[in-house]
């Protein structure tokens, strides 16, 4: 398993991310990561399912139905890492100096070719021009990792008082020193976070290869996983923002409630008495986002069936609309459609009564454009069944064995109740 770097193989462990592949190549090279760009471009991580035309009627306002177009698309396979075969475009600040030249001959050259080479480093690293020098007098005068402070590179840069970055660097003398100490820290806690992710990576890898061999004792019966809850998470093109739509949207049996920021629309007599709508859908913190819109969407086949008051949670899906940004009039929303396998709506039906619920026939046509849905797991179970094991060995392994807590996760603070038998998570 690699990652191409500068148009070479760099090996990768199971458990790497952008931050681990960086740390590494950067001890290869002797730099610290601040000092070293990194721009990586992931193989193609989505593709095309089908394109679907839905054919739907508004349910803002009566009027002919109108076509919208789905492109379902959905995350292309890896064996575990997802950068597996990424494309990574590296450049260091030795590189950089390598491929710039800095004429140190007289004060004039030195001042105007380092010069240009500060602006260009500022731009690609994000340094301040002090911080530039100091880099390069590290780099031309310093071995930070055999030196214990800042004194002999210092000493080494000023020797010769005519050198065109004396003044400089004599009037900045605690800056320096203060740099090269941090410096120095940079490269030895890379060093150790290196060393300490090799080694729990190497003995991940172990323990995968350990359990990929295992075999469950023939008594024991392991069921698929069953799923009860999945997205679709997608984007669209929109010619009007949040705040219009939400003000032109008018509430049906079909969506009862819709919310933006801290405004509300509310379906006539609908009564929201059970704390569990508040608790599961309506996010607190959403009262200062003013970007994005919630929408309480009728999971059931007809109106015919919708209660007024007291209605259960389970007869709902969450529908979540988020502006992003705008480009000469066309706005960019996502879109989380939220859906649980109790509802009695089908999947094609959720989806068409999403749709009409974005379908505005007033004086003009409005639908969502260039439409992309991913569905994605969302939540679910599975049973082993005859397995001799106490939740509460189970429980502690998950919390606190290393390598199996590299696989579970158990969420304490989602929900905890007490019930017959212990305590369940």
């Amino acid at each position: 398993m690699s990652v191409i770097i500068n148009g070479e193989q760099f090996p990768i462990f199971l458990q790497d991310s952008e931050t681990s592949i960086k740390d590494r190549y950067c001890l290869e090279k002797f730099t610290i990561p601040a000092l070293c760009t990194f721009e990586i471009k992931k193989k193609d991580s989505t593709s095309i399912i089908e394109q679907k035309n839905y054919k739907v009627k508004s349910l803002i306002k009566e009027g002919d139905s109108e076509d919208i177009n789905i492109t379902f698309i959905r995350e292309n396979d890896y064996i575990i890492n997802p950068l597996e075969g990424a494309t990574i475009t590296t450049k260091t600040f030795e590189k950089f100096y390598e491929e710039n030249e800095i004429d140190e001959s007289s004060k004039i050259s030195f001042d105007y070719t380092f010069n240009k080479f500060a602006v260009k480093a500022i731009e690609i690293f994000g340094l301040n021009k002090l911080d530039v020098l100091f880099s390069y007098i590290i780099l031309t005068n310093s071995n930070p990792e055999e030196e214990e402070d800042y004194v002999e590179s210092y000493e080494r840069a000023t020797s010769d008082t005519l050198s065109p970055y004396y003044d400089e660097l004599t009037k900045n003398k605690n800056d320096y020193s203060i740099y090269f100490e941090n410096y120095k820290n940079s490269l030895i806690s890379l060093k150790k976070r290196v060393e300490t992710h090799t080694k729990n990576s190497k003995r991940f890898q172990a323990f995968m290869n350990t359990l990929s061999d295992f075999q469950l004792p023939e008594k024991v019966i392991k069921t698929d996983i069953k799923q009860v809850e999945y997205e679709f998470d997608g984007v669209f093109n929109y010619s009007i923002d949040a705040y219009d739509y939400f003000n032109r949207f008018i509430p049906s049996k079909y969506c009862p409630y819709i919310r933006i920021g801290k405004y509300h629309k509310v379906l006539n007599n609908f009564k929201l008495n059970s704390e569990e709508w508040f608790e599961e859908f309506i996010d607190k913190r959403l009262e200062e986002d003013e970007n994005t819109i919630q929408m309480f969407m009728f999971g059931k086949d007809t109106a015919d069936t919708f209660i007024f008051e007291n209605s259960s949670i389970n007869d709902f899906f969450l529908v979540q609309l988020t502006q992003v940004s705008e480009n000469k009039g066309v706005f960019i929303f996502n879109i989380k459609i939220s859906i649980s396998d109790q509802l009695e709506l089908k999947e094609n039906n959720i989806l068409e009564r999403t749709m009409s619920a974005l379908l505005i026939n007033e004086d003009e046509i409005i639908v969502p454009m260039e439409l992309k849905l991913k569905k994605t797991f969302g939540n679910g179970f599975f049973i082993f069944k005859n397995l001799e094991l106490e939740d509460e060995i189970f429980f502690d392994s998950c919390l606190n064995d290393t390598d199996l807590n590299n696989l579970i996760t158990i969420d304490e603070s989602y929900k905890i109740h007490k019930e017959r038998g212990g305590i369940k998570f």
